[in-house]
């Protein structure tokens, strides 16, 4: 079994791919500590509560963590659907960050830490200046006046969000590349989750179309079989990169935008 004596903590882990990966390293030998927020995890070692919203709640996530851990995979996050600006950056960025860097110096050298981006992450370089800005942040009350300050669009928050998720995974692994761990990005894009439901409730006919024709709707046991084996020491030679789960949403996307 590829995690047998591994430790491995999971966010998200009480729905969709979060709760699917957790199985998964289970089923593999690992001791699985499973980082919950409103739903239950069903596939546990051991079972802790964060918010990612919440400072104190991530501190005493932390408190309980183990102290040796082999990998960490960040899966919990927040879709825009219903959720401010400083909700969403907060939780898919800024509590994701504090948690990581509470943990890293506990993670072994040779382990790795995944985190989840989105195919919205992909266009983090035409949007570099207010990544950067972003990238600054490390408090959750320094998202409202960069939000008033540049008065954008609702749905730029999440898109925002995970592009600074991928820029700041690539900055870790340029840090530790010599050290350890590995630092890499997973991006899915539509994924069967309740995350997707919700967004789909309010989202445009040409977004669900283009979900439907492009037959790009995925399970999240799918994307978590690659976020498993991106974890495996299979994977020891992937380092500092974002890869896509999208079946072929992106390439589509480019190839009709280009004509190609």
């Amino acid at each position: 079994m590829r995690f047998e004596g591994k430790t491995v903590v999971v966010t998200g882990a009480g729905t969709g791919i979060g709760a699917a990966a957790a199985g998964m390293f289970l089923d593999e030998g690992a001791e699985v500590v499973a980082v919950q927020n409103v739903s239950p995890a069903p596939h546990a070692s051991r079972r802790v509560s964060m918010s990612l919203g919440n400072a104190e709640s991530i501190a005493s996530a932390c408190e309980q963590m183990p102290g040796k851990i082999d990998i960490l995979c960040n899966i919990a996050g927040m879709g825009a659907d219903g959720n401010t600006p400083e909700a969403i950056i907060g939780v898919n960025f800024i509590g994701t960050r504090m948690f990581t860097e509470r943990l890293i110096e506990r993670i072994a050298p040779g382990g790795c830490v995944l985190n989840t981006a989105s195919v919205a992450g992909r266009f983090w370089r035409s949007k570099i200046e207010l990544v950067r800005e972003i990238l600054e942040m490390r408090r959750f009350e320094d998202v409202a006046p960069f939000w008033a300050a540049h008065q954008l669009e609702h749905q730029m928050s999440y898109a925002l969000a995970k592009s600074a998720v991928v820029a700041w995974t690539m900055k870790l692994a340029q840090t530790h590349v010599r050290t350890g761990p590995r630092f890499n990005v997973l991006s899915p894009g539509f994924t069967d989750t309740p995350m997707l439901k919700r967004a789909f409730a309010s989202a445009n006919e040409s977004v669900k179309q283009l979900a439907k024709s492009n037959n790009s709707i995925s399970a999240p046991e799918d994307v978590a079989r690659i976020a498993v084996f991106l974890c495996s020491d299979e994977a020891r030679v992937i380092n500092g990169a974002d890869i896509l789960a999208d079946a072929a949403l992106m390439a589509t996307m480019n190839c009709r935008e280009y004509a190609i």
